[in-house]
């Protein structure tokens, strides 16, 4: 999925599944159910995602829509995706607490 907006990365899998863990872990209720996840990704290893998506009914749609939109955004909120000077240099997980900006500041809600 992070291919498909990013183009190709150079990230280990267990930098993957490390972003993965960590975004679900702070929002549990954004996980599609193994079943749907694994049925998608096939549809996406095949070329077949779009078909698929059309096919779900409109809740797990939105679901899978959800999920994808938030790995995303934790993508480059964790790792130094936007640090990179160049395509072919690797991307790594920095935590679920990184934050890159020097001039941000944080206030409890």
């Amino acid at each position: 999925m992070l291919e498909r907006h990013f183009g190709p990365l150079r990230m280990e899998e267990a930098e993957v599944e490390a972003l993965t863990a960590a975004s679900v872990a702070q929002r549990p209720w954004i996980a599609p159910p193994w079943k749907l996840a694994a049925a998608y990704a096939t549809a996406y290893q095949t070329g077949l995602e779009d078909p698929a998506m059309e096919m779900l009914p409109d809740d797990r749609a939105a679901r899978l829509e959800q999920f994808e939109r938030h790995i995303l955004g934790d993508a480059v909120r964790m790792t130094d995706i936007a640090m990179r000077s160049g395509p072919d240099e690797e991307v790594s997980f920095i935590g679920p607490t990184a934050c890159l900006n020097p001039y941000a500041t944080f206030e409890v809600a």
